[in-house]
C-alpha cells in the first residue's frame, strides 16, 4: 500500500484488556470494526512476550490485508519487521525516529506521538509520515499522558506544522461519537485540518463494534465532505431552477427550533416554498425527526439553559444522521450570555450553513470589538471586508457562511458571491432573517451535491419574491407586503415547476473574486490608461461599485454609456491608445496594445475586439476576466478571436508580459498584487468564466 494513499480518517488503536473486551474475541472485534469502516489499525500491546506479540500481529495482519487497511505496530519495530506489516507508531519515549527509519527503510509508515508544538515540529522535520496528536481528552486507556490538549491544543499543533502539508495528522485520547466533530471542527485552522480521529474504547469496548465504526466513519466523512467542490461559477445560478423544483417535488421536512414570535411565519414560508414544516423545540424529538432526511434550523432566539440543552441534543442527533443543519446565531454578540451560548453550540457539533447579519457573523468569528444591540444589522465593514470575512470563516469551519444585509455575502471557502436582490420591506417585518434560514434549510436538504448552489438558490427564491411582492399595486407598506410575499414565494415555486423562469431574470449575483480589480490595480501601478463603458446604464445599472476605487480620474480616459455592443465608439475610436504604441503598424491603432475584460464574451467582448483588430491594435483577451450567459459560448468566442488575431491569455500572464523586466521600479508593487490575489485567481480560474445564466447576472467583474 502506497504511503501517500493511506486513509487515516478512522484510525483504530487496539486494546485487548479484559476490562475493555470482556469475553469477546479480539480478532472478531477488530474485523467487525473493519467492516464498519475503520481505515487504519494500530496494534498496541504493552504486555506479553515477543513471540506471542508476533503471532498476534501476523494473524491480525492477515485480517487487515483482506480489507486493504494498513496495520501499524505500536513501539515495536522488531515485530513490524517480523510480520512485514505497513509500519509502526512510536512515542516520545520509544525508539528514535532516525533509528526507526534506518531499520524500516523509506517505504514503511512511521507515525510519531506529539503533545506539544515543539514535538510536532521535530517529528515532521525528522520525516514522520503522520502525527498522533494527543491526549485530547482525559482517558483511562492511557495513564502516562503528558498533557490534556483539548481541541484548542490540537489547533496549536496544527498551526505549528502548517508549512508541512504532506504530513498527515490524527488526534487521540478520549475521542468518541459525542466529541469527534467538536475536535474536527474546532481544531481546524485556515491552512489545515486533522486527517482523522484515533479511537480505542469507542470501538473496542462498544457492544456492537461494526455499528460504532460505521457511526464514526459517517461523522468523519460528514465533516470532510462539506467543503463543496469545483463547479464552475455559472453552474451555481444555472442550478437554481432545479433546486426550487426539487423542493417543490420532494417536500423536505424543515425542523425549526425557533422562537415563538417567528414560528407561525416560518411555517407559512416553508409551506409556500414547498417544504413540510415542523416547529419543535424539544431536543428529544430530534432523534425521530432526523430520520426523515430533511433538515434542522437552530435559531438562537432563545438562549436559556433549557433551550440551549435542547439545541445541543438536536444538533448531535442530526449530525449523527448526517442530515443538514442551518444555524442562525441570533443576537450572538449582544450579551455575554449569548456569546457563551454561541460557543457552546459551535463546540457541540457541525453546522452545514451559518447565517447571520454582520455583527452575528463577527461574533462567530470571535470578534468582540463591536457590541451588538439586540438583533440589529448595523454595518461597519466594506463589501470586500465582508467577502473576506465570510470566505475565511467558511474555509476554517468547513461550512457555508451567509452574511445578510443590503447585500448578502455567501462563501464555501473557495467560491464567494455577493447577492444584491431583496427589498427594504424585509428589514421592516419581524422574522425575515429567521425565515430565510427556513428557506435555506429546505434547499440544502434536497441539493446535497452543492450546498453553495442550494443556499444561493434559496436566497434568490426568497429575495426575488420580496422584490416582486413589493412592486405589486396592492402592497402599500410592510403590513400588506407580508401576505403578498408569501403569495410570490408560492408563485415562483409553481411557475418554476412548469418551466417558467422569468422571475430569475431579476437575479443579481456577483462573484466577488474579481479579476478586473486585479487588472485595475495593475493599471494603477503602471499608470495605464483605462476606458470604461456600460451597456444601457439606465436599465442594466452602472459600473459595479467595487471597481470605483480603482478608477481614478487621472487614468480613466473615457467612461461612456452605449447602446452599440462594441466599446469602440467615439471618442474612444477617434483617439489612439497611448500604451506601448508603435508607429510601424498600419491603421489608427498603430500597434498599440489593448487588454479587454468584461461580460458577454460572445457579444460585447467579441465585437470590441474585432473592431480594435481591424483598426490595427494588438488585442489581448483576459480569459479569466470575461464571461457569457451560456458557458458554452465562451470557448467558441475565444476560438473565434484567436483566429481573428487576438491574444487569449490570463491576467497574470498579461501583467508580466506588460512589465517585461523585473528591473522596473513597479515590479515589487505588481508582485504584491499577484500575491494578494493568488487565492482569488485560483478560484476564478477553476470556474474561468461567469455569465448571464438563465437571466441571472453572475459577473466576474
Amino acid at each position: 500500500m502506497e504511503k501517500k494513499k493511506v486513509d487515516y480518517s478512522v484510525y483504530l488503536v487496539t486494546d485487548s484488556r479484559p476490562e475493555v473486551l470482556g469475553q469477546r474475541d479480539f480478532y472478531t472485534v477488530v474485523e467487525a470494526a473493519l467492516k464498519g469502516g475503520v481505515t487504519c489499525v494500530q496494534l498496541r500491546e504493552k504486555t506479553g512476550d515477543t513471540g506471542a506479540l508476533i503471532q498476534t500481529a501476523r494473524r491480525l495482519h492477515e485480517i487487515t490485508q483482506r480489507y486493504q487497511v494498513p496495520l501499524l505496530i505500536n513501539d515495536r519495530v522488531d515485530v513490524a519487521l517480523a510480520v512485514n506489516c505497513e509500519g509502526v507508531h512510536i512515542g516520545q519515549d520509544d525508539m528514535s525516529l532516525p533509528e526507526a527509519r534506518r531499520l524500516l527503510g523509506p517505504d514503511k509508515i512511521i507515525g510519531v506521538s506529539a503533545s506539544t508544538p515543539d514535538e510536532a515540529r521535530e517529528a515532521v522535520k525528522g520525516g514522520a509520515d503522520y502525527l498522533g496528536i494527543g491526549t485530547v481528552y482525559s482517558t483511562q486507556t492511557k495513564s502516562n499522558t503528558k498533557h490534556i490538549l483539548g481541541p484548542e491544543g490540537v489547533r496549536d499543533i496544527l498551526e505549528a506544522i502548517s508549512s508541512f502539508p504532506k504530513v498527515r495528522t490524527v488526534c487521540i485520547g478520549g475521542i468518541n461519537e459525542e466529541n469527534a466533530q467538536e475536535v474536527l471542527s474546532k481544531s481546524a485552522t485556515s491552512k489545515r485540518k486533522l486527517d482523522g480521529i484515533a479511537v480505542v474504547s469507542a470501538v473496542m469496548a462498544a457492544s456492537n463494534p461494526l455499528d460504532a465504526a460505521k457511526r464514526l466513519a459517517s461523522l468523519t466523512t460528514f465533516q470532510s465532505s462539506k467543503i463543496i467542490g469545483t463547479r464552475a461559477m455559472q453552474d451555481v445560478v444555472s442550478s437554481v431552477p432545479a433546486i426550487v423544483k426539487a423542493v417543490h417535488e420532494q417536500t423536505p421536512l424543515s425542523h425549526n427550533m425557533t422562537n415563538l414570535v417567528v414560528q407561525n411565519f416560518a411555517a407559512n414560508i416553508a409551506l409556500a416554498i414547498g417544504a413540510s414544516p415542523i416547529m419543535s423545540n424539544h431536543g428529544d424529538e430530534a432523534e425521530d425527526l432526523c430520520k426523515h432526511k430533511g433538515s434542522l434550523v437552530i435559531n438562537m432566539g432563545t438562549v436559556d439553559d433549557k433551550a440551549l440543552g435542547n439545541y445541543v441534543k438536536a444538533l448531535k442527533a442530526y449530525n449523527r444522521a448526517g442530515v443538514p443543519v442551518v444555524f442562525d446565531p441570533v443576537g450572538a454578540g449582544a450579551t455575554s450570555v449569548r456569546r457563551n451560548a454561541l460557543k457552546t453550540l459551535l463546540d457541540a457539533g457541525y453546522m452545514d450553513v451559518v447565517k447571520g447579519n454582520e455583527n452575528e457573523i463577527k461574533a462567530v468569528v470571535g470578534d468582540s470589538s463591536t457590541q451588538q444591540r439586540g438583533v440589529d444589522s448595523s454595518s461597519t465593514l466594506t463589501d470586500q471586508e465582508k467577502a473576506t470575512m465570510v470566505e475565511n470563516l467558511a474555509r476554517t469551519k468547513e461550512t457555508i457562511v451567509v452574511m445578510t444585509g443590503v447585500s448578502d455575502f455567501v462563501s464555501d471557502g473557495t467560491r464567494t458571491l455577493q447577492i444584491t436582490n431583496g427589498h427594504p420591506y424585509l428589514a421592516s417585518i419581524t422574522g425575515s432573517g429567521c425565515t430565510l434560514g427556513t428557506t435555506i434549510s429546505a434547499a440544502v436538504a434536497v441539493w446535497p451535491e452543492d450546498n453553495l448552489a442550494a443556499v444561493v438558490g434559496a436566497i434568490l427564491h426568497y429575495e426575488i419574491a420580496a422584490e416582486i411582492a413589493a412592486s405589486r399595486n396592492d402592497v402599500r407598506g410592510p403590513g400588506t407586503f407580508i401576505p403578498a410575499f408569501i403569495d410570490e414565494l408560492y408563485n415562483i415555486r409553481q411557475n418554476t415547476s412548469k418551466g417558467d423562469l422569468r422571475w430569475l431574470q431579476r437575479a443579481r449575483v456577483m462573484d466577488v473574486v474579481l479579476t478586473t480589480t486585479k487588472i485595475l490595480r495593475f493599471a494603477n501601478a503602471l499608470k495605464i490608461p483605462i476606458y470604461v463603458t456600460t451597456q444601457n446604464r439606465t436599465r442594466l445599472g452602472d459600473t459595479v461599485a467595487e471597481l470605483k476605487p480603482h478608477l481614478p480620474s487621472s487614468l480613466v480616459k473615457a467612461d461612456l454609456d452605449k447602446t452599440r455592443f462594441s466599446m469602440y465608439i467615439p471618442p474612444i475610436s477617434t483617439e489612439h491608445f497611448p500604451f506601448l504604441a508603435s508607429s510601424s503598424s498600419p491603421g489608427p491603432g498603430k500597434g498599440a496594445e489593448v487588454a479587454i475584460v468584461g461580460i458577454e464574451s460572445h457579444i460585447c467582448v467579441t465585437q470590441t475586439a474585432l473592431d480594435l483588430l481591424e483598426a490595427g491594435y494588438k488585442v489581448y483577451i483576459i480569459a479569466d476576466g470575461v464571461s457569457s450567459c451560456n458557458s458554452a459560448e465562451v470557448p467558441i468566442a475565444l476560438d473565434r478571436l484567436r483566429q481573428a488575431g487576438a491574444v487569449v491569455t490570463t491576467s497574470e500572464s498579461w501583467m508580466y508580459e506588460c512589465m517585461g523586466d523585473s528591473g522596473i521600479g513597479e515590479f515589487k508593487d505588481v508582485v504584491k498584487i499577484v500575491k494578494d490575489t493568488m487565492g482569488d485567481t485560483k478560484g476564478v480560474m477553476e470556474g474561468l468564466v461567469g455569465g448571464y445564466s438563465n437571466g441571472g447576472r453572475v459577473s466576474k467583474i
